[in-house]
């Protein structure tokens, strides 16, 4: 009875502190599973109102990989995905500074646990829907953001005209 119970103490004393070690991640390593990817600002059920001929939206967010337990994960890689044009974001300078990244775009979430981007995404003529502007992956982890785009049209006898 007591070689049992020390046989558990030290499996606990081992895999403990190596699942903390893979929650915090190490610099190029993936999310651990059962992670989290949170996006902000979330998008989802946001209107966005086209007009014609205005077919470009930007948007910036701050993208954060949270582990099971919800703390943030520092320098864990992700690859950001997007239909438009992603730009790194440098925090460091006033105004910010945009570096243009091709996705899929792969990173790390440094220091702090979070990674900033700025999409530029086209909205069709003509429509109303939803879009997802960015998708995240890290591990097993994968989050996205949807706008929601509401077509406006002051004039529906000249084409395209709005569904």
């Amino acid at each position: 009875m007591i070689e049992t119970t020390l046989s558990r103490i030290r499996v606990a004393a081992l895999c403990l502190p190596l699942a903390l070690v893979a929650s915090c991640g190490s610099s190029g390593t993936e999310a651990v599973q059962g992670t989290t990817v949170v996006i902000s600002p979330q998008a989802i059920g946001v209107p966005v109102t086209e007009s014609l001929g205005s077919a470009l939206v930007a948007q910036l967010y701050d993208i954060q990989l949270r582990s099971p337990s919800g703390g943030a994960q520092i320098d864990v890689q992700m690859t950001i995905d997007s239909d438009g044009t992603v730009y790194e974001v440098d925090k460091s300078t006033t105004p910010f500074t945009l570096i243009l990244r091709n996705p899929p775009y792969l990173t790390t979430t440094g220091s702090t646990g979070v990674e900033t981007v700025a999409v530029d995404f086209a909205v069709p003529a003509a429509f109303s829907g939803e879009i997802t502007v960015l998708e995240v992956y890290s591990g097993t982890a994968y989050g996205r953001t949807n706008v929601v785009v509401t077509c406006t049209d002051s004039d529906s006898t000249t084409p395209p005209a709005c569904p």
